[in-house]
Formats: structure tokens, C-alpha cells, sequence
């Protein structure tokens, strides 16, 4: 009898121990399978899932960027009847950020009216660096986003 007792006791003590494990760990193991099939789920962006062509429009402004395959790009800005001015080159993709050789912008920030200012003409950059988000292009949230356009457009 005393040796059923002891095993008795060492069965409701496992349990007890599962049990309490199992109020900090029974949340924590949802969370780790979720993050792992969203971990897994994600993955770097390759060069053809964001070639296409990427347009963005405000106050007149229309800035049309043209993403090759083979990594060279066409921007061409217009502003209502005046331009458009041209801009190629070469574009490399770092993970989320796309990396042009040289770019226009038509766009500053005016402080005092937080807002954005259009110059025109665009000044010329020697470089610049945009954002990707899903079929977006983005260089600071206070600037317009250039838009991926679809094929059925």
C-alpha cells in the first residue's frame, strides 16, 4: 500500500507540474508556431517581384517610374503642360530598398505649411533611395507614394 501511495504521489506531482508549466507555456506556444509560420511565410523580395511601373500624383505632378528587369529604370516627370523631363539609369534592390544610380525629385517639404512643395523644374539627384512596401514605392511619409500599376489598368 505504501508503494502504491508513493507512485501515487509522484503521478499527481507530474501532474501538478505539467499543470503549472502549462499556464505560462500553453500562450507561449501559440505565439511561437505563429510567428514561425509568418517568419517562414515571408520572404526577401526579389528583382521581378517589383519591376513594373509605379506612378504617383499630386498637385499636378505626375512622376512615372518605369522598373526594368534588367535593373535600369525610366522616370519621367510631368507637371500640367510643361515637361516632361527624363530621367535613366540603373536601380538595385537591398532587401526592402530600391537603390537608383540617379533620380529627379519634384517634391520638397515646406515646414511652416507641413506640406509638400512642387519644384519645378525637378532637381536632379545622383542617387536616391525609395522604400518598397506591397505595390508601393515610398520616400518619407510626408511625400506622395508612387503606386504599382496593374495590368488590367
Amino acid at each position: 500500500m505504501d508503494r502504491g501511495t508513493t507512485s501515487f504521489k509522484r503521478l499527481i506531482g507530474m501532474k501538478t507540474y505539467l499543470f503549472r508549466m502549462s499556464k505560462w507555456l500553453l500562450p507561449v506556444i501559440p505565439l511561437c508556431l505563429s510567428i514561425g509560420i509568418l517568419c517562414a511565410s515571408c520572404k526577401p523580395l526579389i528583382r521581378n517581384d517589383i519591376c513594373g511601373v509605379y506612378i504617383r500624383s499630386y498637385g499636378g505632378v505626375v512622376d512615372t517610374v518605369v522598373l526594368n528587369a534588367n535593373g535600369t529604370f525610366q522616370q519621367t516627370i510631368t507637371y500640367k503642360k510643361e515637361g516632361p523631363w527624363i530621367k535613366s539609369g540603373s536601380w538595385k534592390l537591398d532587401w526592402q530598398v530600391v537603390h537608383f544610380d540617379s533620380f529627379y525629385s519634384a517634391f520638397d517639404y515646406d515646414t511652416a505649411k507641413r506640406k509638400p512643395v512642387i519644384l519645378i523644374p525637378p532637381e536632379p539627384f545622383s542617387e536616391e533611395t525609395l522604400w518598397v512596401e506591397k505595390h508601393k514605392l515610398l520616400k518619407d511619409p510626408i511625400f506622395p507614394i508612387w503606386f504599382k500599376q496593374t495590368k488590367n489598368k
